[in-house]
């Protein structure tokens, strides 16, 4: 009987325990609906939306920004405000970043490489010197050079 009655306690709390947890994941009954919220998200100038859910109270989307990048956004249920997309800079490509680095500075690139919104360019100058130059990947700008040792 003791076990009869543990395991229907445990069940119990198995089942309410996912019915709270599941809670956040429906709109209210009030809320705005979905469909209205994604043509509201188009409205706004997004370019395209990737996932639009419920969740935690509030619809939360991961759409495409003007600039083409992927950003996430969040929208109140009650009102379906949706927050303007974020002013995006591009960056600049590999060709153009080789532009800023003076050739007298880099005869031959041996690689080139993306890391947190700047170029490192890899290269040995006129004497053989291993040299890297940095470029900022928004500006475009030579922001150091380095030669190793």
């Amino acid at each position: 009987m003791r076990k009869v009655l543990i395991t229907s306690k445990m069940i119990l709390l198995i089942v309410i325990s996912t019915s709270v947890m599941y809670a956040d994941d429906i709109p209210p009954t009030n809320s705005i609906p979905m469909a209205k919220v994604i043509s509201s998200i188009y409205a706004k100038g997004y370019d395209g939306i990737n996932k639009i859910e419920y969740d935690d109270g509030a619809y939360k989307a991961k759409v495409i920004n003007n600039a083409g990048k992927e950003e996430y956004i969040y929208i109140d249920p009650n009102t379906g405000e949706v927050p303007l997309p974020k002013k995006g800079s591009k960056e600049i490509n590999m060709s153009e970043a080789i532009k800023a680095v003076p050739s007298d500075r880099c005869k031959t690139i041996t690689s080139v490489e993306s890391k947190n919104g700047v170029y490192e360019i890899e290269c040995v100058d006129n004497s053989r010197q291993e040299v890297k130059a940095y470029v900022d990947a928004i500006s475009g700008k030579l922001s150091q050079i380095r030669y190793d040792d």
